[in-house]
């Protein structure tokens, strides 16, 4: 049941959330321009901090794993997705990613700072792992092929950052969500 709601959070709150961060060639930025994003939601940080630890707790699968605390000022998650990112010719290709996203609160307000990306990698079709990297195409060989943007700044992968944008910014929102909207009953 968990699971269901969670997952109905997602889908309603990907619809209804405009993009947070915005991946470019030199970053994660917002519409504002800035390495952050910020929310405000009415409650103490107290109470913010409380309900977003709940949030990450339903998000994640094994919670203790995943975060860690600075009670009641930051919540950081350091976290693992297998993305699905490009269908070509029937099959799927998949984005493996570790990162870490962490989130600052204060009275009424909630903070996401950029998301930072430890490896990204797809799987080619024998298994072995295709290294991507964030930044800008400079070098030569696979630093040029698997950069996400060309050495100019053009997008080279424009689904994998999209793939990588929406995951994260899907991320958020249904944390957002789960704060706003908790799912867990006080009486019972």
């Amino acid at each position: 049941m968990k699971q269901i709601l969670l997952i109905l959070a997602v889908l309603t709150s990907s619809f209804c959330a405009k993009a947070q961060f915005i991946l470019t060639a030199d970053g994660w930025t917002t519409e504002t321009g800035k390495q952050y994003y910020v929310t405000e939601i009415p409650g103490s940080q107290q109470e913010l901090y409380a309900k977003a630890k709940v949030a990450f707790t339903q998000i994640y699968k094994s919670a203790k794993d995943v975060l860690s605390y600075s009670e009641p000022d930051i919540i950081k998650a350091n976290g693992f997705t297998d993305t699905p990112f490009l269908k070509q010719w029937g099959m799927t290709a998949h984005l493996n990613m570790t990162y870490s996203l962490t989130v600052l609160f204060k009275d009424g307000k909630i903070r996401f700072d950029a998301p930072s990306v430890g490896s990204l990698y797809s799987l080619d079709g024998r298994g072995k792992e295709i290294p991507l990297y964030m930044g800008k195409g400079g070098g030569s060989g696979l630093s040029n092929f698997g950069s996400i943007f060309k050495k100019n700044g053009d997008v080279r992968y424009k689904d994998a950052k999209r793939s990588i944008e929406e995951y994260f910014n899907n991320l958020i929102s249904s944390i957002i969500t789960a704060i706003e909207n908790p799912t867990v009953e006080e009486d019972w």
